[in-house]
């Protein structure tokens, strides 16, 4: 038993260290052939459950913290805004990457017309820069949206659209309904994080392996886990991602959940360079603006402002009719 906690211990490490590192797992390898899968040994199912302490301990340890929150950190800023922040962020991201001839993210490739792509990115980056209202900014972005998908497989922009669709939307809204926007950019944040740990990690460990044969990131067999090989090293990492996303996904302990995230996204992007770090810079700053300003309304206030909204005057619409 005492052996068990041990290895308990040092796997939720690699559980957690592992989980915010290369999300982005296709910016650096290519697509392999390779058939690979996971085989379902007792320490997968640990590292499972490890997984799920952890999800009960971030609604514990958020609950503790929650004295905090009465700073002035976790209010709206009087000069700069949190969605300021996030549009500035958004916006140099757009500007740089268009300047280095990357449309959205290094691994898609438009085959025709990249400079009107690359314009139009830079020209939405500016828009965000701008002192223009916010809720353009926000059909910029849906506008970018609409072209990556339109001229991109589905396998490739689904990376990215739950995160960039979120901002843009929750920009439209911030206005009127900004516990709605913040909402809204959970839920995307949260599925964006749970797309890249299944598509990049857990649908496809092959990817993990080629990232691990050129990044020796499995700092576990150096610390005498001999067992605990490069494939479970994916998989703890895609767990670990999946579990951070459900949590934002359902609002559980969601700034303390946050806090671990951006500390992993940081660390990722300070060991792999300037490459990863612009590219995080958007999702950084979602964390920020999550962190400080709450995570809108849970999923339960969601379907009760859905159905107060939406389902309920169709209903008297179509119950006036009938009468």
């Amino acid at each position: 038993m005492k052996y068990l906690s041990i290895k308990s211990s040092i796997g939720f490490l690699g559980l957690t260290v592992s989980s915010g590192a290369w999300s982005h797992v296709r910016w650096f390898v290519e697509e392999s052939n390779a058939n690979v899968s996971f085989s379902w040994t007792p320490l997968y199912f640990l590292l499972v459950g490890l997984a799920v302490l952890y999800a009960l301990g971030s609604y514990y340890a958020d609950r503790k913290i929650a004295p905090l929150y009465g700073a002035s950190f976790f209010k709206p800023w009087p000069k700069v805004s949190q969605w300021d922040l996030l549009a500035y962020a958004c916006g140099f991201t757009f500007v740089f990457i268009s300047l280095e001839n990357i449309f959205i993210a290094p691994n898609i490739e438009i085959l025709q017309g990249l400079e009107t792509f690359l314009l139009i990115q830079a020209v939405c980056g500016i828009v965000l820069l701008s002192a223009l209202p916010r809720w353009f900014s926000g059909v910029a972005v849906l506008v970018l949206c609409g072209m990556t998908a339109d001229a991109v497989p589905m396998a490739v922009w689904i990376d990215y659209i739950f995160e960039f669709v979120a901002v843009g939307v929750a920009f439209i809204l911030v206005r009127w309904a900004p516990s709605t926007s913040l909402t809204i950019l959970r839920i995307g944040l949260g599925l964006q994080l749970m797309v890249l740990a299944i598509h990049n990690k857990l649908m496809d460990p092959s990817l993990g392996l080629a990232f691990l044969s050129e990044y020796n990131w499995n700092f576990m067999q150096l610390l005498g886990m001999q067992q605990f090989d490069d494939l479970l090293f994916v998989f703890s990492a895609g767990i670990a991602e999946l579990t951070f996303g459900l949590l934002i996904l359902f609002a559980v302990g969601t700034r303390f959940v946050i806090l671990c995230v951006s500390f992993f996204f940081t660390l990722t992007s300070i060991v792999l360079g300037m490459h990863e770090l612009v590219g995080h810079v958007p999702i950084l700053v979602c964390c920020i603006v999550l962190l400080s300003l709450g995570s809108g309304y849970s999923i339960l206030e969601s379907g009760r402002k859905l159905s107060e909204h939406v389902f309920e005057p169709i209903q008297l619409f179509f119950t006036h009719r009938r009468a």
